[in-house]
């Protein structure tokens, strides 16, 4: 199945995935795709020491034990180890990250870095997948929702803009960013970051929010 070699027959089943649509607080429609675990953890698990080789430390929600709990816990303690500086922390937040990154992006990353799945990766996804729900419909981008394998595969389509920031802190979850440091430093970051992420559709700045130990004037000005 990594060799891409998979018997033509049993791909629609085994590539596939059912879809439901779980409502939003706000109204909107969040889609989890369940499809067959065994496959996507075969994948990860293959490739979880070299990932996490690649992705650590500014990515640990890959191949990094209790990641969220890592990233919460480098923030507080780059707060503590600050509190008495003027530094700025600026959260960002990706726009529907796993759903929308084109795949051909996708292609590219899992090509270069991990170029023995690429076969596994370009069978299952270089035809739309199917998704059922009642009707037919293809999986045309990013990676499904609730797929093992799409914390991965969207890392290494990112982490080149996200291992870009300058700053003194640079650490991902996932599509959640914190980026800390001098307010200089992090505005410059947020603006490489902004530039990068928007070529790609992925930035979503209604949501990244910025905290500042500065005095307001000072942070205005």
């Amino acid at each position: 199945m990594l060799s891409g070699k998979a018997a033509d027959a049993v791909t629609n089943i085994l590539y596939g995935a059912n879809l439901y649509a779980l409502r939003k607080k706000d109204g909107g429609v969040h889609p989890i795709a369940v499809s067959c675990s065994f496959r996507r953890k075969l994948c990860c698990h293959f490739h979880s020491q070299p990932m996490y080789q690649y992705l650590h430390p500014n990515q640990v929600g890959v191949s990094t034990k209790g990641g969220c709990k890592v990233a919460i816990h480098t923030l507080r303690c780059f707060m503590e180890n600050n509190y008495d500086k003027a530094i700025a922390i600026l959260k960002v937040d990706v726009k529907n990250a796993f759903n929308t990154l084109e795949r051909n992006t996708i292609f590219e990353a899992v090509k270069c870095k991990t170029s023995n799945i690429f076969p596994y990766l370009w069978q299952c996804c270089s035809s739309p997948p199917n998704l059922f729900h009642g009707n037919k419909i293809t999986s045309q981008v990013g990676a499904q929702q609730k797929d093992p394998c799409g914390p991965m595969i969207f890392s290494l389509a990112v982490y080149l803009i996200i291992e870009s920031p300058n700053t003194d802190l640079n650490i991902w979850y996932l599509d959640d960013g914190s980026i800390g440091g001098e307010l200089k430093s992090v505005l410059q970051a947020f603006c490489l970051v902004k530039e990068e992420f928007g070529k790609i559709g992925l930035v979503n700045t209604s949501k990244c929010e910025v905290f500042c130990s500065l005095p307001d004037d000072e942070f205005i000005n």
